[in-house]
């Protein structure tokens, strides 16, 4: 069960583990660096329902987002995501955000109603996802160690 620094250190391996596995990416010259992000928020991720780094940096965007929101008057929107971003506070520690197959899904519902507003970067934004789900999957396999997390929920039922 390493600290968020231990988490950072596993995204970032699984940022480099990545970027040599998927070399022929099309990318722009900002690529890595949005994936290297991607990455290690996907890798504090799965904390943001305790007081941690993950919780402390995901409030502060929260709040960014709904301001840009409130600023382009896409309030449906912005209360989509209020509601959405109190999950963390009702659910115990370990519990569905430390499942691999919630992570998936959030991930794609969400890159999904990016899309929606960013068509001509599609394919960019759904890199940003893979990085994104690797680096939380990254916490996950940290905080269970690598047998357990595979016996837990990929490969033995």
């Amino acid at each position: 069960m390493p600290g968020y620094r231990g988490h950072l250190i596993g995204g970032l391996a699984t940022f480099i583990g990545l970027m040599y596995l998927l070399q022929p990416i099309p990318s722009t010259p900002l690529s890595p660096f949005w994936w290297l992000l991607f990455s290690l928020a996907g890798a504090l991720f799965p904390d943001i329902d305790t007081k941690s780094k993950g919780q402390f940096w995901f409030s502060w965007l929260m709040i960014i987002v709904m301001i840009l929101l409130f600023m382009h008057r896409r309030y449906a929107v912005a209360a989509m995501i209020g509601v959405a971003s109190m999950i963390p506070m009702l659910s115990k520690h370990r519990g569905i955000f430390h499942n691999p197959w919630f992570i998936i899904a959030v991930s794609c519902i969400a890159t999904f109603m990016i899309n929606q507003c960013m068509r001509p970067h599609i394919h960019l934004c759904s890199y940003d996802m893979v990085f994104f789900i690797a680096g939380a999957w990254s916490h996950i396999i940290l905080d269970l160690g690598i047998r357990k997390a595979f016996k837990r929920s990929l490969i033995i039922p």
